[in-house]
């Protein structure tokens, strides 16, 4: 609607009006549905900090926002890893409000057969921090994530295991792999979850 669109001009800058439009949009939740076509659109903006708002918008409203479950999708492969999990996340929470528990687990199960490695990925990270039970459903498709992945998406489903709980074989190799990682983050973050897990639990997962 034009009156929507004059809310969110177009210009970007750290400090975009229309990031901040969204913002206004947000604490709306689902009354803000007449601007959902409009919220769709930011997802695919440069600005980092747009799509990020834009997520946080449709996730407020709800079971109004499922024509943007979609466009969430695509989001999964972002190369910013906080608007992966904020994209999964936002899709978990508005198929939960359109549905059940159940249902947004199932979705998730389903996108670990996408053909696309980052998509797996980000439904994989969103089980394990919404539905724990799921553990063992999600390792063995973060495990040839992480041995034979490209050299980017090893790391990443490395981390995720660690991440996960797991305390057998897998998760002590997800570690020693983050070891030898050039990022000093990761490295760090490695050295914790071997801390922490001294022993491993070998012989689990």
């Amino acid at each position: 609607p034009a009156s929507l669109q004059a809310r969110i001009p177009k210009p970007t800058h750290p400090n975009n009006p229309r990031a901040k439009a969204a913002e206004g949009l947000r604490r709306l939740g689902p009354k803000a549905k007449e601007a959902l076509p409009e919220l769709i659109d930011t997802l695919n903006d440069p600005d980092t900090m747009m799509r990020a708002a834009g997520i946080a918008a449709l996730e407020a409203m709800g079971t109004e926002a499922q024509a943007a479950v979609p466009a969430l999708i695509q989001l999964f492969k972002d190369a910013v890893p906080h608007i992966r999990g904020a994209a999964a996340g936002a899709t978990w929470e508005i198929l939960n409000a359109s549905g059940s528990r159940a249902r947004s687990a199932e979705f998730m199960l389903g996108r670990l057969k996408h053909e696309e490695p980052l998509i797996r990925l980000s439904a994989a990270e969103c089980l394990l921090e919404r539905d724990p039970a799921r553990r063992q459903v999600v390792l063995p498709v973060l495990e040839p994530m992480m041995k034979f992945g490209s050299a980017r998406l090893r790391p990443l489903a490395a981390q995720a295991i660690t991440r996960s709980g797991a305390t057998g074989e897998l998760a002590l190799a997800a570690s020693l792999a983050l070891l030898q990682h050039p990022i000093p983050g990761l490295r760090v973050h490695a050295f914790k979850h071997l801390a922490a897990h001294q022993n491993f639990g070998i012989g689990g997962r």
